[in-house]
């Protein structure tokens, strides 16, 4: 019977080992196919972007989290849609400072209904209604964006 035992260790040390070499060269395909690609460049001019932020409640970090989409660099047109479902939420006066700091950038709040028992999808499905941009983006309040986000 020790044999049986031999064999199942030898089978599955085999089995192990072919799941190893496929793994190193799915790895090496995709190291070779990322590594080919060129980044795609922006068509002229750029499409209008609408940034979609669901918020309830503010953090620490909120406000400069918020910002950082402000101040990103893209050559076309962006909307930045903060949608709230209560007009006493602490966002509210976050926004207005955003509004006051960014001037020149198309910051809007949004109140939703609760269409629902998930109050996060009812403000998503509201902003993304209101939104007039070709590509759409959300992300949580707490997401930082980097300057080259959207190039």
């Amino acid at each position: 019977m020790i044999w049986f035992w031999h064999a199942a260790a030898a089978l599955v040390g085999m089995l192990l080992l072919i799941s190893l070499v496929f793994t190193a060269v799915g790895v090496s395909a995709a190291r070779r196919h990322f590594k080919k690609s060129v980044p795609p460049v922006l068509p002229s001019p750029a499409p209008k972007v609408s940034l979609l932020k669901p918020v309830e409640g503010a953090g620490p970090e909120t406000y400069e989290a918020l910002a950082s989409f402000c101040r990103m660099d893209y050559p076309g047109e962006i909307e930045l849609l903060v949608g709230t479902i209560n007009q006493d939420d602490p966002v509210v006066a976050m926004f207005r400072r955003l509004q006051n700091e960014f001037p020149g950038r198309d910051i809007r709040l949004v109140f939703a209904g609760l269409q629902g028992a998930n109050r996060k999808t009812s403000i998503m499905e509201t902003l993304w209604r209101r939104a007039s941009g070709e590509f759409l983006f959300f992300s949580d309040a707490d997401v930082f964006a980097p300057a080259d986000y959207l190039n």
